[in-house]
């Protein structure tokens, strides 16, 4: 799985990468670095404005470049993922009015 296509369009992710590398839990202190740092999980603006946090592809023992991978998806906003999310949410909140 990777973030950029070609090698060429990796410094525009940089900054994306190292975003999510602080928010992302590390697999050893079982803590990502910013609740390290502020005592806090971090709320991110996509996980309230745009349900990105309902992306597939999370799976229990990823190894941390794919975690940092699909955590840079999300920073990205890529229209198919908003897409999958939103219709995800949709399917969520019908199945939750039929109950």
């Amino acid at each position: 799985m990777k973030s950029v296509t070609y090698r060429k369009e990796w410094p525009t992710k940089v900054h994306l990468a190292s975003f999510a590398d602080r928010v992302t839990v590390s697999k050893v202190t079982g803590f990502s670095a910013y609740y390290l740092l502020h005592g806090i999980h971090p709320v991110l603006p996509f996980d309230l404005a745009d349900c990105t946090f309902l992306v597939s592809g999370f799976t229990s023992g990823m190894s941390s470049v794919d975690l940092l991978t699909l955590r840079i998806r999300q920073l990205e906003r890529r229209k198919e993922d908003l897409a999958a999310a939103a219709q995800a949410l949709a399917k969520w909140k019908y199945r939750r009015r039929m109950r």
